[in-house]
């Protein structure tokens, strides 16, 4: 829970009176509670709320006529504003409102007439309260260091919900103080020394101290994840895992830049009207915040990075934290200076050093790393090619020395026999193409697949088989190899084709009331459409195209909600496709390659492909069935679940945690 207080104003005037009304004129808000208000004023305010009026000149006169001060007090701040907020819909209307009333009473302003309203306009549900300072003996409630007694009237409040938060970071596993406390700042946390006892870790929100945990139950429960082996395993591959989406994403904000096409096309076209003239203005027109850690990194070099690197690599921070539920936290030493960085995992509650993952300066300058890293593989395929030439067979005479060849194929060796190719392999004969060949003495299978090339070495046992089979079957036996050792890159692509085909086919069948869908331009320039149901709200923020397509409707009505509709509707689509395979995994195949056999038998990879060719099926019966039927229909993903329900859950399972 957050809590923040409006800035004040002077002359008596309450302008949240305005913001909120204008909000509840707009029904993106609502009066949800009040406290200390005459009851005929709560009549009238209902029925204009009911007829569509607004009563902002209303609700201000009302609390001016109860900030009397009887000239007690020559200041005019009257107002109390106060925006109280949690994290995404973790609270619901009322218990927002129920929050808020006891919030009012710890601090101390009880008795005061004031307005509780909840809005619904943002991914965040949030209430605001609207007060005045004067109490009704026309003195003024002391403002001194408010904003630390608001944050500690709250936490006293929801100090049975922090507690269960620190539950909730002990589920993650950690192997130091230092990332726990990185754990910590994803539940707008900050921790320190405690005053009062050394062997007392303390957790500040709002600047206020909300928990202390005992620094021996901290050391207890990192001995017990240092002793468990599956959660080392565990670590390990998350380590391997966030290694290669930091490689990905950190290459691809290197082509980001800090201005639209539309700021560029404006430029070039000289538009005096609407051009930015400045740097400066378009990343200020951008509205990029760029953190004050990053400003601070250096190069190899030892120089500061550019204006245009700093955007580039907070939209890399940005795009984990978004995307993938990672957060990276940067390391200072006491001048200030970044010397490291931690990382954590909020998807599978793992928290890592930065140097269990990747150096810093190897995410600074990933290019030369990567340069470093394809140089010392050619090194080393050098060097084992010089040390096994002229001993490994190949498919042209296993005695002889390697060739050089790619497409060479081996002779065959038995006399053709009437052959009739494998039906169950036709699914994948239009996806992609395999050939067994020699490369430089090694025995390959490779594919090409989405216009990629996968190689990857075959055994003696698997090369004899080829060698020996009928001329008619060695594209059966070609495909069965590239399925054996290429079968996560392959499901893969053909969910992602058949995902693609389910949005195409089927997100134009949804059924939405009329007017049901709200879209709104936040506060980066993107916009966002919502839709409300049962009970919950589905959120999408669109991409930048969308999003300028959108600015070039916006004064056109009809084409505009006919346009927010149809995004609503792809989103809605591609979410519930990826929730149907979600469900469909590459794992439940049931037979396992194991590479660390030398000597796969035939039959094995027979069986593997024949088990991956009925999930590939599976796979394509799911979504052509759910396409076929329309999105309005109930459908079973591990019992009776809503499109809503799944929806839901691929979002969170795409989204991440919400920092």
């Amino acid at each position: 829970m957050i809590i923040k207080k409006i800035d004040p104003v002077h002359g008596g005037v309450f302008p949240g009176a305005a913001y909120n009304e204008k909000k509840v004129l707009a029904g993106v808000a609502e009066l949800a509670g009040h406290a200390n208000i005459d009851g005929n004023f709560l009549h009238t305010l209902h029925t204009l709320h009911g007829v569509g009026i607004d009563c902002s000149k209303e609700v201000e006169r009302y609390l001016q006529s109860q900030s009397q001060t009887y000239g007690n007090t020559r200041s005019t701040q009257w107002q109390v504003h106060l925006a109280l907020s949690c994290k995404g819909q973790e609270k619901n209307k009322e218990q927002l409102v129920g929050i808020a009333h006891a919030m009012m009473q710890e601090y101390g302003m009880g008795k005061q007439p004031y307005f509780i309203y909840f809005h619904h306009d943002t991914e965040n549900n949030h209430v605001h309260i609207l007060t005045t300072r004067v109490t009704a003996k026309g003195r003024l409630i002391s403002d001194h260091c408010d904003y630390h007694r608001f944050n500690a009237a709250l936490n006293r409040v929801v100090k049975e919900d922090q507690q269960n938060d620190i539950g909730r970071m002990f589920e993650y596993s950690f192997t130091t103080e230092g990332q726990l406390m990185n754990i910590a700042r994803g539940f707008h946390y900050k921790t320190g020394e405690s005053k009062e006892n050394s062997g007392v870790l303390s957790f500040y929100h709002g600047g206020v101290e909300a928990i202390r945990v005992r620094r021996s139950d901290i050391d207890a429960r990192i001995a017990e994840l240092k002793a468990d082996k599956r959660d080392i395993a565990r670590r390990e591959e998350t380590a391997k895992r966030l290694k290669a989406i930091i490689i990905k994403y950190r290459e691809l904000s290197l082509k980001q830049t800090a201005y639209s096409a539309d700021d560029q096309k404006m430029e070039s076209e000289g538009n005096e009207k609407e051009r930015v003239q400045t740097k400066k203005e378009l990343m200020k027109r951008k509205k990029v915040k760029i953190l004050p850690e990053v400003k601070k990194l250096t190069d190899a070099k030892g120089k500061l990075l550019s204006k245009l690197e700093q955007y580039q690599m907070q939209w890399f921070i940005d795009e984990l934290r978004c995307k993938f539920g990672i957060a990276v936290h940067f390391q200072k030493d006491k001048n200030g200076i970044v010397r490291g960085y931690g990382i954590v995992d909020h998807n599978n509650k793992v928290a890592l050093n930065g140097s269990e993952v990747m150096k810093l300066a190897d995410i600074i300058g990933i290019m030369e790393w990567k340069a470093a890293q394809e140089a010392k593989a050619t090194r080393k395929k050098t060097k084992h090619a010089d040390k096994t030439e002229g001993t490994k067979p190949s498919f042209n005479n296993r005695s002889q020395s390697s060739v050089s060849k790619e497409n060479e194929m081996p002779k065959e060796t038995v006399k053709a026999t009437i052959y009739c190719p494998d039906s169950t392999l036709d699914i994948y004969r239009p996806m992609f193409k395999a050939r067994a060949c020699s490369v430089n003495g090694k025995n390959i299978v490779r594919m090409d697949l989405d216009g990629k090339t996968y190689d990857h070495a075959i055994t003696d046992n698997q090369t004899e088989w080829y060698c020996k089979a009928p001329t008619e079957a060695h594209d059966d036996i070609a495909i069965r190899l590239a399925v054996f050792y290429f079968y996560k890159e392959i499901y893969e692509s053909y969910r992602r084709l058949l995902a693609d085909a389910y949005v195409k086919e089927g997100g134009q069948t949804l059924e939405l009331p009329e007017g049901s869908v709200r879209c709104y331009k936040r506060m980066n320039g993107l916009w966002h459409v919502a839709f409300d149901s049962n009970g919950g709200t589905i959120h999408y923020d669109l991409t930048e195209q969308e999003s300028r397509m959108m600015n070039r409707l916006e004064g056109r009505k009809a084409e505009f909600n006919e346009a927010k509709v149809r995004l609503f509707k792809e989103h809605v689509a591609r979410d519930e496709a990826n929730a149907i395979v979600r469900n469909l995994q590459y794992d439940s195949v049931g037979v396992f390659p194991s590479y660390a056999s030398k000597d796969d038998a035939p039959n094995k990879i027979v069986a593997f492909a024949g088990q991956h060719a009925q999930l590939i099926l599976k796979l394509m019966t799911a979504l052509s069935h759910n396409t076929g039927n329309g999105f309005n229909r109930e459908f079973e993903v591990g019992g009776r679940r809503s499109r809503w329900d799944d929806i839901d859950d691929e979002r969170r399972f795409k989204g991440g945690m919400s920092m």
